[in-house]
């Protein structure tokens, strides 16, 4: 009985956190240039309060359920391989740097499947899914 638990507990978190990404990419359709399971890509010029007020709104149920079940902060905030913590559940901008991520060029062919010309150092990057980073570069 258990496993049928976690499993519909898995099902639902999926089907939620998606439910978030499409309100989202609703609110910003004109600005998409590219949406997968985890993410959006937006050309410049996007509305960033919808992503502003997005994030404060999961930052406050955190803290609710945080303050209810009496738990620490911290438990939503899991660390990447580097140490640096993220707040599960919000949407972030990608850096590099200390700059965010911004493109000469895109395509893509799908989903985890899309390629990049990184306007600070020129190089095309790729990204394909199933295919480790490294051996998607010229290095």
């Amino acid at each position: 009985m258990l496993a049928l638990w976690v499993i519909a507990g898995g099902v639902f978190i999926t089907a939620y956190a998606r439910r978030n990404l499409l309100e989202n990419l609703i609110k910003l359709d004109k600005k998409v240039v590219y949406a997968d399971t985890d993410s959006l890509k937006l050309e410049s010029g996007f509305d960033e309060n919808v992503i502003i007020n997005y994030n404060k709104k999961v930052k406050e149920k955190i803290k609710k359920v945080c303050d209810d079940l009496d738990l620490p902060i911290k438990k939503f905030k899991p660390k990447d391989l580097k140490g640096v913590e993220h707040c599960i559940g919000l949407f972030e901008n990608e850096t590099k740097k200390d700059c965010k991520y911004t493109y000469d060029e895109f395509i893509t062919q799908g989903a985890k499947i899309y390629a990049y010309v990184d306007s600070e150092d020129k190089e095309i990057h790729i990204t394909v899914s199933g295919v480790p980073k490294k051996r998607s570069s010229r290095s």
